[in-house]
Parts: structure tokens; sequence; C-alpha cells
């Protein structure tokens, strides 16, 4: 092994034993587990406080709480008499304890009555609770020696990366989930369909394109009814069907396919014969929406909501939706060159079309979700 010239392939089925060897004294066969959970505390924790910081009062804007700081606290133990000290896991295990830490924040909010009010900032304001990976950098066993350890009921062979439940040991199983923000052409009961499961630190929404007997529709959960791509597009800024059908294609496969798709645009929803400009195309998703959590009080001003939130994951700064709408063609593009060549129809259980979720990202959902 010594003369082995790094940038080499590894052809010998015995040298490669060593490397599986070698991988396993270096990062152990959990390693992976325990730095998904360093990764959540030490980054994601913070970035989904930051993505998601001020919350406003709706009755007067001057209010508001922004968490200017968020932190993964090791675990501790508070005697009677209020003085706190580590906890370890094997007191945990005897008492019946939860191994959690505290989650603390820093807050900068507003106080006052009427139109006086002022800047308060407290810091070290406990949120939450949050349980420790055994052996991770919050863990307190982290980095102990074999003595320190055998001194706190330890064992030195124990790998770590699991948790202690009210005093039971309990591990987080790995999860297969599809690919973020990446296309999937699929075939589906009425058709070729495209899906991106779009995932920001922000929102996460499954955006659904149906091809069908040249009529493509989004389908998402924001909507009661499908929506005609071809007033996505014009939501999206994209007014003129010359300038929808460059972002689909300008082959001949796409201009026969798509070409009954631009008749979507007409409607008589909202009193309106044809769907021409932005401003209608706005209006008319805003008028089927059916969530109440879509802010704004005019359609139209709903219809931008949900044009923000739709394709997330494509920049668009300043309301410029001009990414997005060459996203959603290529999405289209991507069901018409699958409905005259199965071959390009995605295989959904690919290992490359899939992606392998840890405790640490597991965490960071239920965390989003109830920071949120």
């Amino acid at each position: 092994m010594e003369d082995w010239n790094l940038h080499e392939p590894v052809e010998a089925i015995e040298d490669k034993w060593k490397l599986v060897n070698a991988f396993v004294e270096t990062k152990g066969i959990i390693g992976h587990h325990i730095s998904s959970f360093n990764q959540f505390v030490n980054e994601e924790m913070k970035n989904i406080v930051a993505a998601n910081s001020t919350v406003y009062s709706q009755s007067n804007a001057n209010w508001y709480l922004k968490f200017v700081d968020v932190r993964g606290l090791n675990p501790q133990l508070v005697d009677d008499i209020g003085v706190s000290f580590e906890m370890y896991p094997q007191q945990a295990r005897l008492r019946g304890l939860t191994y959690a830490g505290d989650i603390n924040a820093d807050i900068e909010y507003t106080k006052g009555q009427g139109n006086t009010f002022k800047k308060e900032f407290r810091s070290n304001v406990t949120i939450g609770k949050l349980p420790i990976t055994l052996r991770s950098e919050r863990c307190n066993l982290h980095q102990k020696t074999f003595s320190e350890l055998a001194q706190k009921g330890e064992c030195y062979y124990d790998p770590g990366g699991y948790f202690i439940v009210n005093g039971s040991e309990k591990t987080i199983m790995m999860h297969e989930h599809p690919v973020a923000n990446r296309m999937l052409v699929l075939k589906g009961p009425k058709g070729i369909v495209c899906d991106v499961q779009t995932s920001t630190l922000k929102r996460r929404m499954k955006i659904t394109v149906a091809g069908m007997k040249n009529k493509y529709n989004l389908d998402i959960k924001l909507f009661g009814t499908p929506i005609p791509v071809a007033i996505l597009f014009k939501a999206y800024g994209f007014e003129e069907e010359q300038k929808i059908q460059f972002a689909v294609g300008t082959d001949d496969d796409c201009l026969r396919m798509f070409s009954e798709a631009l008749d979507d645009c007409y409607t008589t929803a909202k009193g309106h014969t044809y769907i021409r400009s932005q401003k209608e195309a706005l209006q008319f998703l805003g008028s089927k929406i059916k969530t109440s959590g879509i802010q704004g009080k005019s359609d139209e001003e709903r219809g931008l909501e949900a044009c923000r939130m739709i394709l997330s994951h494509i920049p668009a700064e300043n309301d410029n939706f001009h990414a997005r709408a060459i996203y959603l063609g290529m999405m289209v593009r991507r069901i018409i060159k699958a409905q005259l060549d199965p071959s390009f129809i995605d295989d959904r259980d690919c290992i490359g079309n899939k992606r392998v979720e840890l405790a640490g990202s597991l965490i960071a959902l239920v965390f989003e979700e109830l920071f949120k």
C-alpha cells in the first residue's frame, strides 16, 4: 500500500477491502449520523431561524419580535437549589430522563402602548429543548478519554449516534426521499408528469406539471383545480404567445404538441373572455387559491403571492419571474420529449433520484415545522 499512487484506481479486491477497513477505522460505522446532527446544530438550525427571524404584530407593524441568534446547548441538570451542572447519559438512563439540551435565542423586540414603543433586547431566552446525539459536539461525552468515560459509567467502545428519551435508548432510522429541486419525468395514471420537490429554507412544495392529450396543467395543493401552464407563463410575465413558445421550444415537435395548450388562456372565469396580460393572469390564479394562508386582499395580490411560492427554489428578485418561466418551459419540454419517446422517462427507483435523510436532516424538518 505504501507504493500506491493515490490517483490510480484500486482494482484488486483485496486492496478494496483494505480501503473499507481503513474507512471504518477512521470514520466509524455511525460517523455520518453524528456529522449530520452536528451540521444541524451548527448550521441548519441557525439558517432556519434566520429565514424566519421576524414576527410582526398584525395590529401595528411597529411591534415585532426578531430572533437575532440561536444556539443549542449541552445537556444540563438543575438541583433543588437552582444550581445547574452537566448531565451525562448514564444519569438519564438511570433516572428515566431525556438527554436533551436547551435551545437558547437572543431576541430583539419592541414594547409599549399606542404609538409609543421602544426596542428591547434579551439574550439566552430558552425557546425549547433539543435531544442530543451521544458523542456529538453537544454531548458532554465529546472528546472524553478512556478513563473519563469510565468514571461517567460509559463504554469507550460505544460509538454513540443515538438518543436517550425517558431513559430509553432510541435511534432515528435513515429515510429515503426523492431528490429535491430536480425535475423527474414520470409516467402517471393519466399521462406523463414532471415533478419537482422544491425545497428552500422558507418553504417546501411539490410542483407537478401533467401532460395529457396536448394539454399541460399545473397541479399543486395550493389551487383547487389544475391550472393551465399557459396562464402561469403569463402570470410570470410572458404575455406574448411567441415568448411562451420560445420558452418551451421551437422545434417541430414542441410547436405541434404545445400549440393547442396556448388556447387554454381562453376562460370565462371572473368575466374574462381571454387572459392577455400578467394582471389578468394573476387575478385568475388568485381566484383559484383554496387555502386561507395566502396573504393579500385582492385576487391579484393573492396570485402574486402564489407566483412567489411556485418554484421558489429558482431566484426571483424584485418579483422578476423570468428565470422561473424558463424553468417551467423546460418542464413542459421534457414532458413532450417523454410523450414522443418513453426512453426519456426517469426511473423513480434509481438511487441517483433519491437522497438518504439522516438524523440531523430529519430533526431539521421537525424543527422548521415547529418554529414556523
